[in-house]
């Protein structure tokens, strides 16, 4: 097991594409701490209670934040369904599963969309 342990390692050693990315989306955060293992996945924490996982190609597979997540970071017509039908509830975790968004609100809701942004089903999580 200790094999697969995460390592922690400085912002500095992130993929460039990891670092524009936080960059890009989080400006006025800074990355706290930053950990990769065997696979080269990385895991990144930043100083506005942001959670990021990044697979080995450095495109993110999750990210959440209880305080809540910008829209941009999900396809235009998912940002439109959840202002339309939870205005004023805040996404709290977007997951990448293969051809599909798995996008978590503050009320439990769990929506899923396909990747384009297409409406598919919604669950409640409890």
């Amino acid at each position: 097991a200790a094999a697969y342990a995460d390592k922690p390692i400085s912002p500095a050693q992130l993929p460039q594409n990891i670092q524009n990315f936080i960059k890009q989306n989080f400006p006025n955060a800074t990355i706290v701490s930053a950990e990769t293992d065997k696979q080269k996945e990385f895991d990144v924490h930043l100083s506005d209670g942001t959670e990021i996982d990044f697979v080995g190609n450095g495109r993110w597979e999750s990210i959440k934040n209880y305080s809540g997540l910008s829209d941009s970071l999900v396809p235009n017509k998912a940002a439109k369904y959840i202002k339309t039908s939870y205005p004023n509830i805040k996404i709290i975790e977007i997951e990448a599963e293969g051809s599909n968004w798995e996008i978590k609100l503050q009320n439990n809701r769990e929506l899923l969309f396909s990747y384009d942004g297409n409406f598919l089903r919604e669950k409640f999580d409890d």
